[in-house]
């Protein structure tokens, strides 16, 4: 009673970005973090250093998602509002294009309408500043790493702790944990759009 249906009709549209989404992160996900985790048990193996090194890379990445994670969902979310705002609008004036006609000239639907585009855009824009900022944090973080482990794999190897077999073996595992870890990275949009599709389409399917 609260509510207008048509208006929360629309957002049923976004079940195929759930479907879309949800496999992304079925597979993907599942695919990246498996790797991340056998990588670093591998490496684990061959030093106890590697364990500690693990533990921190772990825990710098979980630092990185837990910072823009919530403000990539924030401005997803805002996004998504205004996306719905614009498509009931011109809905509505689709709708009572007659009451505008016999209205004359009016500034109303252009106003209204650039409104919403303004705002939809401005909150796009913010989303995809985060993702770029995302990405950039994650170059930085993926350079210092790989540089810290091929230092660590060097004064392991000097002082005759692993052998060159095994150096060589755990740059290999290094360059797969981080080619994961930039996939999990990559796929946090998706990660975005399908929460925002569950809220939205949840607006509907949790009204009593």
């Amino acid at each position: 009673l609260n509510d207008y249906p048509p208006e929360l009709m629309n957002r049923f549209f976004d079940t195929l970005t759930l479907q879309k989404g949800m496999n992304t992160i079925l597979i993907d996900f599942s695919t990246g973090i498996l790797q991340i985790v056998l990588g670093l048990l591998l490496l684990a193996l061959y030093h106890p250093y590697f364990i500690f090194f693990g533990l921190f890379l772990i825990g710098i990445l979980l630092g990185i998602i837990a910072l823009i994670g919530p403000k990539g969902l924030k401005t997803s979310l805002k996004e998504s509002k205004y996306k719905y705002m614009v498509a009931n609008w011109l809905q509505e004036i689709a709708r009572a294009l007659s009451t505008f006609k016999l209205a004359g000239y009016s500034n109303l639907p252009m106003e209204k309408t650039d409104f919403f585009v303004s705002n939809y855009l401005h909150f796009r824009k913010k989303h995809f500043k985060l993702l770029v900022f995302q990405y950039a944090s994650f170059v930085v973080f993926k350079t210092l790493i790989t540089a810290g482990l091929l230092v660590l794999g060097c004064i392991l190897l000097v002082s005759k702790e692993i052998n060159i077999g095994q150096f060589v073996a755990s740059e290999i595992v290094i360059i797969i944990v981080m080619n994961a870890i930039e996939k999990v990275v990559l796929k946090l949009d998706t990660l975005y759009d399908v929460l925002t599709s569950v809220e939205k389409i949840g607006a509907v399917t949790d009204l009593p």
